[in-house]
């Protein structure tokens, strides 16, 4: 008897999570990424895809040169990838440098829920929090409710928005490593 209470309860639990992930799990868009940093007041530009918490970064460097860096949260690593070299480099994944994350309020102190508002065609919740030791600035964030991804933030030391955002139509193949490309890892 207590196995089978055991068993409904664990299917009921497993079941939940399921549920209650597949939304997060299933965010798949691609958006123009630009970032302000207040410090210095440069701003840079990029390309981003999201599918399934994998995120894909299009940018170049100062000197125009493209790159691609690949966040596999999945397989606990990132992928710099330097096309006109045909190489890639394989480093640790660090959630810090990830330029688009899935919307946490953890961490976030004195976190309110501000009202709500479109921004850039998405139905978003707009939220104020404190940054914790520093300065103790006022960040405002949107999160769109459709993705549950921040897509504007003000205040703080960067400053950063979503535009152009299409949702769907992102392929798997955007978050390997290219064929034929040299790992120099």
């Amino acid at each position: 008897m207590t196995r089978k209470i055991f068993a409904g309860v664990s299917t009921i639990f497993a079941l939940l999570t399921f549920i209650c992930a597949a939304p997060a799990l299933a965010a798949e868009f691609s958006a123009d990424l630009t970032v302000t940093s207040k410090e210095t007041g440069e701003t840079s530009a990029s390309k981003v895809y999201v599918k399934d918490g994998k995120v894909r970064q299009e940018t170049a460097t100062a000197k125009g040169t493209p790159r691609v860096i690949i966040f596999r949260p999945d397989k606990d690593f990132k992928w710099v990838v330097m096309p006109e070299k045909k190489m890639f480099m394989e480093y640790a994944y660090n959630a810090d440098e990830n330029p688009v994350r899935q919307w946490s309020p953890q961490g976030k102190p004195n976190l309110m829920q501000t009202g709500t508002q479109t921004v850039n065609g998405f139905a978003c919740k707009k939220y104020e929090y404190t940054l914790s030791g520093g300065k103790g600035e006022t960040i405002t964030t949107w999160v769109a409710d459709e993705l549950n991804y921040p897509i504007k933030s003000k205040g703080g030391p960067i400053e950063f928005e979503l535009k152009n955002i299409l949702t769907g139509g992102v392929a798997d193949t955007l978050f390997e490593a290219p064929a034929g490309f040299l790992n120099w890892t």
